[in-house]
């Protein structure tokens, strides 16, 4: 129990100390907590490898990190995951993410992701639903509405599907979500072509900072034979 309180829920072993004494009178020190809760740790080790093990063969995966402070010192938690199974790693530095991954893996577009060689990526819908309604709070482009509408219409659609035993949309449905994508991509192409050029290019890293700094909107690009579009700091492409 004390593992799955520290662990689950957060509870720091002080306070765990003060709720095993006073729900069931057990006088125990913080640090008997502690010293129980990593001999927990060490017995589920083979467990936890095992559940490493895999997720790296699932088809399409998660991937995230997070930092917090331990002993006054920065740590990254690095989670790998999918629908059913979920593997947690506490690391040294945020870089410090799953290696030896195959299938798709799903991000926020942070680099050291799209650097994972042998894997599909996709990029995480919540990340690229926020930097949408960014583009129409602050730079009042009209293609990002019809985006953000696509992204949740598909994902409803998908829910529905699976409600009903299905593994995903229907062919029609699929080629109308990729047609809207692209009049949306079509849309956004045309809106920068029309902008005007900058003053100067942009060719020391303070001038790309300045620019930067300028909340231009996002950066369209052709790459691949696949349209690119950038808000701010992530991307996505179809191709």
């Amino acid at each position: 129990m004390a593992a799955y309180l520290q662990t689950q829920h957060c509870i720091p072993e002080d306070r765990l100390a003060r709720i095993f004494s006073d729900l069931y009178k057990i006088r125990i020190a913080p640090a008997t907590l502690a010293s129980l809760i990593a001999k927990k740790a060490d017995s589920l080790r083979i467990f936890a490898d095992r559940v490493r093990e895999l997720l790296s063969g699932v088809a399409v995966k998660h991937l995230d990190e997070t930092g917090f402070r331990i002993a006054g010192k920065t740590r990254w938690l690095h989670m790998l995951c999918s629908t059913s199974l979920s593997h947690l790693r506490l690391g040294t530095g945020r870089g410090d993410i799953p290696s030896g991954l195959a299938g798709r893996i799903i991000h926020d577009c942070w680099p050291p992701y799209l650097a994972l060689e042998a894997v599909e990526h996709g990029l995480c819908n919540a990340h690229l639903l926020r930097e949408l309604q960014a583009i129409i709070d602050h730079d009042k482009e009209p293609w990002a509405a019809d985006m953000k509408d696509l992204l949740s219409d598909a994902l409803t659609l998908t829910q529905i599907a699976h409600d009903q035993g299905k593994p995903a949309v229907s062919p029609e449905q699929a080629h109308q979500i990729h047609q809207r994508f692209d009049a949306c991509c079509d849309q956004a192409i045309k809106f920068h072509e029309g902008l005007p050029p900058l003053a100067t290019a942009c060719t020391s890293d303070e001038d790309r900072e300045a620019r930067a700094s300028r909340n231009d909107g996002p950066d369209i690009i052709w790459r691949d034979g696949c349209k690119h579009i950038r808000p701010r700091s992530c991307s996505f492409s179809m191709i």
